[in-house]
C-alpha cells in the first residue's frame, strides 16, 4: 500500500512542479533530481557524503539544495518545509549541476533522507524539484572501506566488546532483514564466528549469518543471511543478499547481488547476477543478469546477457542470448536472439537468432527465427512469421507469420499480416497491405492503400498511393499510378503517369502526366510527355510524342507527332484501317495487297474511258499560311480536285476526321487501265474502219480510171 501511496503523491509532485503551476514562472519547469535516491520508491547508498546531481533547467542561474530527514511517505517540499528540520541546505550557481558535502556535513548512517533542489531565474522565482528518497546502510559504509580501514574494524571486533556489540547490532539488519531479528551467539571459537561475521583465514570476508558456513576456497566475499552458505572450494566469488549464491559449492569468479540472487548455482563459473532473484535457478557459467528477476529460471543456458527487470526471466534452456529492457525476453527459452528496449521480444519461446531493437519490438514472437526487428514495436504482432526485416517505428507492426519481407521506414507494412517476400521502402510505405505478395514499394506513402495486391512495383513518393487490390503493375515516379484501385498490369513511368486511372489495366504510359486523365481506358500505349493527357476511357489508343493524342478521346486511334495538334504528322484509324499523313511522303517503293485469294465478287469496271474523260487534272499550290500544321510543299503542284472527283468516282475519295477530303490516286491506275483499254479497243475498231475505207476509196478510184 505504501509503494502505491508514494505513486500517487508523487505523480501529484509532478502535476504541481511541470504543469500546474508553470504559468506563474519564467522558467519552464523545474528540475529533475537524479542521485541520490528515487522519486519512485527508497535507494539504498554507502556513502555518508554522497554528490547530489540534478538536470539542468533553462534560464536558471542558480540553485538551491535542501535535505531533509524523511518522515512518513513521500511529500511535496512544501509538506516537509512546514513539518520538517533541514538537514543540509546550499545555495549553487548555474551552470553546476552536482554538489558534495564535507565531511562536517556528512549525514547519519541508518538514516533514510529526503531532497528537494529548486531552480531560480534572475526575479529569484523557480520551482521546486519532486522528493528524491535513499536510506544510508551502516553495512554499506563498511564494504566501502579501503583494505586497512577494514583491518582496523576487524582487530577491533576482537578486542573490544563494546565495539563488538554495535557492529553485531549492524549484522542484524544487514543477515537477518530487520532489528531485534534471532541472531546466534558467540560461540567457543569467538564473537565473528557465532554470528558468522568476519573472515575465514585471510582471504575471505563474510557478514551476515551463516554467510560462508562451510567454505574453505579462498578470496570470496559473501555479505548477507546465507550468503554462499553451502561454498566449499569456490574462489573469488562475491555474494552479498540473503541467500545469494547459497547453493554454491565449487563455482568460482562469480558475483551474485540480491535477495536469493544466483541462489541455485552450484559450479557455474563467471556469472555476473545482480537483482532480486537474479539468475536464481541458474546452474551454469558466463551468465550475466543484471535486474529484478533477470534470467531467474536460467539453468542451463550460458553465455546470455540478461539486463532489466525481468529479463529472460524464463529462460531456461537457450544460449548466447543478449536481452536488454523490462521485461524483455521475458518467456524465450530461444537461443542466440539480441533484444533490447522494454518488452522487446516479450513472449518469445523458441524463435533463435532474432533481434529485436526497440520498445516491444517483436513482442509477441514466439517461435519465428532469425527476424531483425529495429524501432518501436516494429514487428509487435509478429508471431511465427521468419526472415523478415523491420526498421523502422512501428514498422511491421501487424505482421503475425508472414515471411522474407524487408520493410524500411516508420510505419512501413504497418498492417501487413501474412503478406510474404515485400519489400517497402519509405515512411508508410504499404501502410494497408495485409495478404499481398511480392510486392515491391519505394518512397514515401508508395502503395500505401494496398491491401491484398500483389506483384507490384511502385517507386516515387505515393506511387500507386491508392491501389487496393491490382496487381502486377509497375508505378515509377511521384504519384505515378496515384488512384488506382483495381486495375492490373499497368506500366506507368514519369510523374503523374497514369495519375487517374483506377480500373484501366493493360496500359503503357511513358513521360511525365502521360494517360493522366485516363480512368478505365484500357490496351493503351501513351509515350511521351503529356501524350493522351485528356483521355478517360478510351482503348486501344497508341500516342506517340511530346503531348501526342493530348486531347484525343476516343478509342483506336494513332497520333504520330510533337504537339497537341489534331493533325499529327501521321494520324491513323485502328478500326477503319485508316492512316494519314500530313505531310510529303517520300517512298523508294511501294506495293499493296492484291492477291485473289484475299478477295470475292469480283467484277470488271465499266465506263472507266468516260469517267476518267469527266475528271479534270489542274496544277495548284497548297495554302501553306492558312495550315501550316499540314507541312505542305511551297512547289506548285498537280493533281485533281477531290470534291470532283467524289462525282465521277466516289470510291476512291475518304473524308477525314476534320472534314477535308483525300483522294487515293493509287486506286485511280485501276480506272486509267479499263480507261486506256477501251481507248485502244475504240483505237483498233476506228483502224480497221479506215483500212476498210481505203480500201473502198481504192476499188473506186480503179473503176474510175
Amino acid at each position: 500500500m505504501r509503494r502505491k501511496k508514494v505513486k500517487r503523491i508523487v505523480v501529484f509532485c509532478l502535476l504541481i512542479s511541470g504543469f500546474g503551476f508553470s504559468a506563474a514562472y519564467s522558467l519552464p519547469d523545474g528540475p529533475v533530481g537524479i542521485s541520490p535516491g528515487e522519486w519512485s520508491g527508497e535507494a539504498v547508498i554507502g556513502n555518508s557524503c554522497p554528490t547530489f546531481s540534478w538536470s539542468a533547467v533553462e534560464g536558471a542561474v542558480a540553485y538551491r539544495l535542501e535535505v531533509f530527514k524523511a518522515e512518513g511517505d513521500a511529500a511535496t517540499h512544501q509538506d516537509m518545509e512546514a513539518k520538517g528540520e533541514i538537514v543540509l541546505g546550499v545555495d549553487i550557481p548555474a551552470p553546476a549541476l552536482s554538489w558534495t558535502p564535507s565531511a562536517s556535513g556528512a549525514l547519519q548512517a541508518g538514516e533514510t533522507y529526503v531532497w528537494y533542489v529548486r531552480a531560480f531565474d534572475l526575479k529569484g522565482e523557480g520551482l521546486w524539484s519532486c522528493e528524491n528518497r535513499f536510506r544510508i546502510d551502516a553495512s554499506a559504509v563498511l564494504s566501502g572501506m579501503d583494505d586497512a580501514v577494514r583491518e582496523r574494524v576487524r582487530e577491533y571486533v576482537r578486542t573490544d566488546s563494546g565495539i563488538r556489540d554495535s557492529i553485531r547490532e549492524i549484522a542484524r539488519e544487514i543477515s537477518v532483514g530487520s532489528p531485534g531479528a534471532a541472531i546466534s551467539e558467540e560461540t567457543e571459537e569467538g564473537p565473528e564466528k557465532g554470528s558468522q561475521m568476519g573472515t575465514e583465514g585471510d582471504t575471505n570476508t563474510f557478514y551476515g549469518l551463516d554467510a560462508g558456513k562451510v567454505t574453505s576456497g579462498g578470496y570470496n566475499t559473501f555479505i548477507g543471511r546465507s550468503a554462499g552458505m553451502a561454498n566449499a572450494a569456490g574462489l573469488s566469488n562475491v555474494f552479498i543478499g540473503y541467500q545469494a549464491g547459497v547453493a554454491n559449492i565449487g563455482g568460482s569468479s562469480n558475483i551474485a547481488i540480491g535477495y536469493q540472487a544466483g541462489e541455485a548455482n552450484g559450479y557455474g563459473m563467471g556469472n555476473t547476477v545482480i537483482g532480486w532473484k537474479a539468475g536464481e535457478a541458474n546452474t551454469v557459467s558466463d551468465n550475466t543478469m543484471i535486474g529484478y528477476e533477470a534470467g531467474k529460471l536460467n539453468s542451463t543456458g550460458q553465455k546470455n546477457v540478461f539486463m532489466g527487470s525481468m529479463a529472460g526471466k524464463q529462460n531456461t534452456t537457450g544460449h548466447s542470448n543478449t536481452i536488454i529492457g523490462y521485461k524483455a525476453g521475458e518467456t524465450s527459452t530461444g537461443s542466440n536472439n539480441t533484444m533490447v528496449g522494454s518488452e522487446a521480444g516479450k513472449v518469445n519461446t523458441t524463435g533463435q537468432g532474432n533481434v529485436f531493437m526497440g520498445m516491444m519490438s517483436g513482442n509477441k514472437n514466439t517461435s519465428g527465427y532469425y527476424n531483425t526487428f529495429l524501432g518501436t514495436a516494429t514487428g509487435d504482432k509478429n508471431t511465427t512469421g521468419n526472415f523478415n526485416t523491420f526498421v523502422g517505428s512501428t514498422s511491421g507492426v501487424s505482421n503475425t507469420t508472414a515471411s522474407f519481407n524487408v520493410f524500411l521506414g516508420e510505419s512501413t507494412g504497418y498492417s501487413n499480416t501474412t503478406g510474404q517476400s515485400n519489400v517497402f521502402v519509405g515512411s508508410s510505405a504499404g501502410y494497408y497491405n495485409t495478404t499481398g505478395l511480392g510486392n515491391t514499394f519505394t518512397g514515401v506513402n508508395a502503395g500505401y492503400k494496398s491491401t491484398t495486391s500483389s506483384y507490384n512495383t511502385f517507386m516515387g513518393y505515393e506511387a500507386g498511393y491508392n491501389n487496393t487490390t491490382g496487381s502486377s503493375n509497375t508505378f515509377l515516379g511521384g504519384e505515378a499510378g496515384h488512384k488506382n484501385q483495381g486495375g492490373s498490369f499497368n506500366t506507368f513511368a514519369g510523374e503523374d503517369a497514369g495519375h487517374d486511372n483506377t480500373e484501366g489495366t493493360s496500359n503503357t504510359f511513358l513521360g511525365g502526366s502521360s494517360g493522366y486523365k485516363n480512368t478505365t481506358g484500357s490496351y493503351n500505349t501513351y509515350v511521351g510527355q503529356w501524350a493522351g493527357y485528356f483521355n478517360l476511357t478510351g482503348q486501344r489508343n497508341v500516342f506517340l510524342g511530346f503531348r501526342a493524342g493530348q486531347n484525343e478521346t476516343g478509342s483506336n486511334k494513332l497520333y504520330i507527332h510533337n504537339s497537341e495538334s489534331p493533325d499529327p504528322l501521321i494520324y491513323g484509324e485502328f478500326d477503319t484501317r485508316l492512316v494519314e499523313i500530313n505531310g510529303s511522303l517520300n517512298l523508294a517503293g511501294l506495293s499493296s495487297a492484291s492477291d485473289i485469294s484475299l478477295k470475292k465478287d469480283i467484277s470488271p469496271l465499266e465506263d472507266s474511258l468516260e469517267k476518267v474523260t469527266n475528271l479534270r487534272g489542274v496544277s495548284f499550290n497548297w495554302k501553306t499560311d492558312a495550315y501550316p500544321q499540314k507541312g505542305f510543299s511551297e512547289r506548285k503542284q498537280i493533281g485533281l480536285i477531290a470534291q470532283e472527283v467524289e462525282e465521277v468516282l466516289p470510291e476512291l475519295v475518304s473524308t477525314g476526321k476534320d472534314g477535308m477530303k483525300s483522294v487515293s490516286y493509287d486506286k485511280l491506275t485501276a480506272v486509267l487501265i479499263e480507261a486506256i483499254k477501251t481507248q485502244q479497243a475504240e483505237i483498233a475498231s476506228n483502224r480497221a474502219e479506215i483500212l476498210e475505207l481505203k480500201d473502198m476509196v481504192r476499188q473506186l478510184t480503179e473503176k474510175n480510171l
